[in-house]
């Protein structure tokens, strides 16, 4: 009897114990900090986020994101006096180099060039002053409503600083840029400037001692202390974690994304409000079901229900059609954020058929295809 009642005991204890961890907040040394969900922008665990701090070379993500919308990687740039010989952290640019915005923008994330930065700077808006006026259009439009933008390296600056909140509301939107993601995640590269080679390493470590880790960027200045903003993924779940002014980041980083992934759900949230069908012309099958991939977010299951589906197919196919023909697309919402689109695809093969039809058969055919255009 007392070896059973031991026994339950134990069991009793480990589930509590089990339930107490999984929910307890992280304990971190940053003087602020944020978990966010980088799909639904949902904050998990908060610490002063809202405070105003500067934000050293985690600034380097609003600079990248602007040179990759600015187009066309490839192009080339000639480096400034100004850029060569900025202050901080360098790549090794000289007056005169001529470089791709692609290069620039590899020293950026993961060699964190001051020089790099500025040289972006001048090459998408030809000065400093009118980046950052960019800089500052841009953060206002993706809602970051405590920040502002001076330097593009993220030298000091009086008015230059953010909050947590508002760098991992950015960080969410640079990631849904494929090139920034690609080039967040990159290790280890090489490239060549002055006609000579140069390898870049991440300095982001958790890119290789953290699971699921895609970057993003370090910072520290004596004003900022060290600033670490990361991003890791895990089958649909997105996870943002920023900590400003943090000594011990590494290890605080580690342990909020992994409070993030335990308080975020995988869920089903795939298109299912009706079954689509498409007229066909040209067969004698006058509809084919279409076809849509199955989609999971990472989100809470109690806020699943802010999800919305918007389908928009084609008005008709013509004959022959093969399976797997794109026909539309299905984009998923949660509350007014888009999270996620896929194409919708003809669901079967359906033959082109040289039937003869009657004038009354040609008469509803054609009135049916008229009518679904004002549906």
């Amino acid at each position: 009897m007392k070896r059973a009642f031991s026994f339950i005991l134990i069991l009793f204890i480990l589930a509590f114990s089990s339930v107490t961890y999984a929910s307890a907040e992280p304990t971190i040394s940053a003087k602020s900090a944020v978990v966010m969900n980088g799909l639904t922008r949902d904050v998990l665990y908060s610490k002063n986020s809202e405070k105003k701090m500067s934000m050293a070379s985690t600034t380097k993500i609003m600079t990248s994101l602007l040179l990759i919308e600015s187009g066309n990687l490839d192009e080339v740039v000639t480096i400034s006096k100004y850029a060569a010989g900025i202050e901080g952290s360098s790549i090794g640019l000289r007056a005169g180099d001529k470089v791709t915005k692609r290069t620039l923008l590899l020293g950026m994330m993961l060699e964190s060039g001051n020089d790099a930065a500025t040289a972006a700077a001048e090459a998408v808006s030809g000065s400093l002053e009118d980046f950052a006026i960019l800089m500052n259009k841009r953060a206002a439009e993706i809602g970051m409503k405590n920040s502002s933008f001076v330097t593009p390296s993220g030298l000091d600056a009086e008015t230059h600083y953010t909050t947590a909140y508002d760098m991992a509301l950015l960080t969410a939107t640079a990631l849904e840029n494929k090139e920034f993601r690609e080039v967040s995640s990159i290790v280890k590269t090489e490239v060549e400037i002055g006609g000579k080679k140069h390898t870049f390493t991440n300095h982001h470590r958790l890119l290789t001692e953290y699971e699921g880790c895609i970057g993003v960027k370090t910072g520290y200045t004596r004003k900022s202390g060290r600033c670490l903003v990361t991003a890791a993924k895990r089958n649909a779940c997105l996870i943002i974690t920023v900590t400003l002014n943090d000594s011990n980041d590494w290890e605080d980083h580690k342990e909020m994304l992994d409070y993030g992934f335990k308080n975020t759900d995988t869920v089903d949230i795939t298109y299912s409000d009706e079954k689509p069908e498409l007229s066909v012309v040209g067969s004698n099958v006058s509809l084919v079901e279409l076809a849509i991939p199955t989609r999971q977010a990472g989100i809470d299951n109690q806020n699943k229900k802010y999800i919305t589906a918007e389908l928009t197919v084609d008005r008709f196919v013509y004959a022959p059609i093969a399976a797997g023909q794109t026909v539309g697309k299905v984009k998923y919402f949660y509350k007014d954020i888009l999270i996620a689109e896929d194409s919708v695809y003809v669901g079967g093969d359906i033959e082109y058929s040289n039937i003869q039809f009657t004038d009354a058969d040609r008469f509803w055919k054609n009135f049916r295809l008229l009518f679904s255009f004002y549906k």
